[in-house]
């Protein structure tokens, strides 16, 4: 039984880690393109452990089995000149 459950704690940290590397990807990602990280968190539920930097808040939850990389959202006036750039691009292209 013992070795059932240090097995099983091995497997929640591997697993966790390889999540990390993960989600540090998208957070790293984000950030070099200078997209606003709303909020970068190790699990879920309660919330024991916050800290609020320049735009992103930092948080540990209480069931470390999910991180989470939350985007700020655009604005959609941004995101409507994205895509009619998009098309007059396409439009270019077709000619």
């Amino acid at each position: 039984m013992i070795l059932f459950l240090i097995n099983a704690l091995k497997i929640i940290f591997l697993l966790g880690f390889l999540i990390f590397i993960h989600e540090g990807g998208h957070f790293l990602v984000a950030k070099a393109c200078k997209i606003k990280v709303k909020e970068f968190a190790i699990g879920f539920g309660p919330t024991i452990w916050k800290k609020q930097g320049k735009e992103t808040k930092y948080a540990l939850r209480l069931i470390p089995l999910r991180w989470i990389c939350k985007y700020a959202p655009e604005r959609k006036n941004v995101q409507k000149n994205k895509v009619h750039l998009a098309k007059q691009v396409y439009l270019k292209e077709l000619q």
